[in-house]
């Protein structure tokens, strides 16, 4: 199953903290994506990757018919709490259990950018999109614009080294990157934006947890042990500590819109 193996192994292991520390982070753009889509109007929506359900959610509250798919079993439990309205299913980016056409809109934050074939992936959301449907396609935008990118760094040392053909993880994705890729399944970009997402914690306690349950800091704490990498972590997040106790992180995305090519 693509790439589904691999992604439940590592994102099941801090969902916890996942669901209630860091997911909610991304609140802003999961917003900024649904102002752009406009009301819902009971049309269908996929979230590809839905992690534990907080885009669902807000999705189910602007009128959207929603279903969440995610590889994590422990992330689809924490969305299930989250909401009833939402048919969350367990499966696979590059294998969708969903019929061909019919859907609206799909969405995939920080998702499509770690399917083991982005192609494919990318050709199952154009299967399953109506003719007239979007893909939302949102991954990090410049790395030297994401706070978070200080983290994934000091994460490296602690990881076995990526495949050479592997794509990287933060990049700078330009139009002409996305464009290129999302052509090849078919899509052309219809809107292209780089929006900042401001990751504001209580307390070092809280921007440590949060940053753990992340994939690179799960991985790398199940090769080096948590002690180190919890120590690296504070290393970062001190860097980023405010007069009023609070941690800020201020990271880049980029939102990209597609239609499919007539």
């Amino acid at each position: 199953m693509g790439s589904a193996i691999y992604q439940r192994e590592i994102w099941g292991l801090a969902a916890r903290d996942w669901a209630d520390l860091q997911e909610p982070m991304m609140i802003s753009v999961y917003d900024d994506v649904l102002r752009r889509l406009g009301p819902g109007n009971m049309r269908s929506l996929l979230d590809a990757g839905c992690g534990s359900g907080v885009f669902c959610t807000r999705a189910v509250d602007h009128g959207w018919n929603v279903t969440g798919l995610d590889a994590t079993p422990q992330l689809l439990e924490r969305a299930r709490r989250r909401t009833s309205a939402v048919n969350f299913l367990e499966g696979d980016l590059e294998v969708l259990p969903i019929t061909s056409q019919s859907l609206d809109v799909v969405t995939g934050f920080n998702a499509y950018q770690y399917a083991g074939d982005q192609r494919a992936a990318l050709a199952e959301a154009h299967r399953v999109l109506s003719e007239e449907g979007q893909l939302v396609f949102v991954t990090w935008g410049d790395p030297a614009g994401s706070d978070a990118t200080r983290h994934y760094e000091r994460m490296i040392p602690f990881l076995p080294p990526r495949p050479a053909d592997a794509p990287p993880v933060y990049a700078p994705w330009t139009k002409e990157d996305v464009g290129e890729l999302v052509g090849s399944a078919g899509f052309v970009i219809q809107d292209y934006d780089v929006v900042q997402s401001h990751w504001l914690y209580r307390n070092t306690d809280h921007a440590v947890r949060a940053l753990l349950s992340m994939g690179s800091a799960v991985r790398a704490a199940s090769l080096v042990g948590l002690d180190i990498v919890t120590e690296a972590t504070k290393d970062v997040v001190h860097d980023y500590l405010r007069a009023d106790g609070r941690v800020l992180l201020t990271n880049e995305f980029v939102i990209v819109i597609c239609t499919k090519r007539p």
